[in-house]
């Protein structure tokens, strides 16, 4: 187990995490990467982890992976050349 301290920034309070041990996670560069905390009050314990990248492709049509629609979808009317002989 790792050990470190609590220390002051500025008016907040900050942990150091070394950087071996973020490489085990797989964070090579820490700038701005998205974490999540979660506590655990019964153990007095926190827990760090490292947030999934989502892709933009994903960001912007993610929502299409929900389940697909049963039945037949009703498009309306024909208006043009859509009927085939």
């Amino acid at each position: 187990m790792n050990e470190t301290k609590i220390v002051k920034w500025g008016n907040s309070q900050g942990i150091r995490i070394p950087k071996k041990m973020l490489k085990e996670i797989g964070i090579d560069n820490p700038d701005n990467q998205k974490v999540k905390m979660e506590v655990n009050k019964q153990k007095n314990e926190i827990f760090i982890k490292k947030e999934g990248h989502e892709s933009r492709l994903m960001k912007k049509y993610g929502y299409l992976m929900d389940q697909p629609k049963d039945g037949e979808v009703d498009w309306g009317h024909d208006v043009g050349n859509e009927i085939i002989p």
